[in-house]
């Protein structure tokens, strides 16, 4: 609609990708329609409103965390502290109006029910806010089986929130075209992408985005399998979620700054540290947003990775006990 565009034409030019539509689900484009109520000159006051809703999750995140890690660690204030404190999520949360945040808040609300319902309600909104949730079904199949309690809460709350989406042949035909866009033109601060990427362009340089991407791919999804169906009824959901995340990232051809915020809240939720190093340096892949020599940016990515891979193999013995218990 050009006369419901017109007076926010030069917000929409300077958009990354004004042609495609966007790959963001319900509850997150609800927010983004709800400032739009702002008057157009107040652009203040829009991004007032859409930072409203990711102080909110903050909030609940560190009340979360107090309660979670009472009986883990003993320390719940310090835990809380750590995240709700820490750089990164202060710049690319409320600070950006990257909506990891809300996703996060009801990620780890589901992830400490019990009831199955609340289990369904808690994911599902999460999944609303970013499809990212989506990886631990399998981990919840293994975990519910055929539990009605979880799957028909499950299935109709995600029927009330795939409702909104007016004309959904064509929101599924640009959805499509946007998740291909993001997948095989999209590459940023990932180590593994950037080597499969390397030795499939040596073997066929007009198809390598789409061999690393599907390799890549493939290796996540049994990863992942494996780590559902080998996990322990007395696994810690939070850490099985955050090796599902890590693994998730690993095999990621994008993976920017904010998108660890997830894995920072379910680290403060299951008592692990290496995640902590991550974030610390993935702020300095911000130099890759710049002007710097790529040679620069690619070094700092493999290094980057080296330590983080370093520190979670010497932690891995301790913190997979919460998984596997071994």
């Amino acid at each position: 609609n050009p006369t419901f565009f017109a007076p926010y034409a030069h917000l929409y030019q300077a958009m990354n990708s004004p042609s495609y539509h966007t790959i963001y689900p319900t509850l997150l484009q609800g927010i983004f329609y709800v400032s739009t109520f702002a008057p157009p000159k107040d652009l203040l006051l829009a991004v007032s409103i859409m930072r409203l809703p990711i102080l909110c999750a903050e909030l609940w995140i560190c009340h979360l965390l107090l309660r979670t890690n009472l009986d883990a660690t003993r320390r719940p204030i310090q835990v809380a502290a750590l995240y709700f404190w820490n750089p990164l999520v202060i710049l690319e949360g409320v600070g950006n109006l990257h909506a990891e945040p809300i996703l996060l808040a009801f990620l780890l609300w589901a992830l400490a029910q019990r009831k199955p319902a609340r289990i369904a309600y808690g994911i599902t909104t999460a999944i609303a806010t970013k499809v990212t949730p989506l990886m631990l079904m399998p981990y919840l199949w293994c975990r519910l089986r055929f539990n009605k309690r979880f799957w028909i809460p499950f299935v109709i709350a995600m029927g009330l929130w795939i409702l909104p989406l007016k004309l959904w042949t064509a929101y599924g035909i640009g959805l499509s075209q946007s998740f291909a866009l993001y997948f095989h033109s999209f590459y940023f601060n990932a180590a593994l992408y950037k080597c499969i990427h390397h030795i499939a362009y040596y073997v066929s340089p007009q198809y390598a985005e789409l061999w690393a991407s599907l390799s890549l791919a493939a290796v996540a999804l049994a990863i992942i399998l494996y780590i559902s169906f080998r996990a322990t009824p007395q696994a810690k959901p939070q850490a099985v979620a955050l090796l599902i995340y890590a693994v998730y990232l690993f095999c990621s051809s994008t993976v920017h700054p904010w998108y660890l915020i997830p894995l920072l809240g379910l680290a403060a939720a299951s008592g692990t540290q290496w995640p902590w190093l991550w974030a610390c340096l993935a702020m300095g892949s911000y130099i890759g947003y710049g002007d710097l020599n790529q040679r620069v940016t690619i070094t700092w990515t493999f290094v980057q990775y080296l330590f983080v891979w370093v520190i979670m193999g010497i932690q891995w013995r301790t913190w997979s006990k919460d998984i596997f218990n071994k």
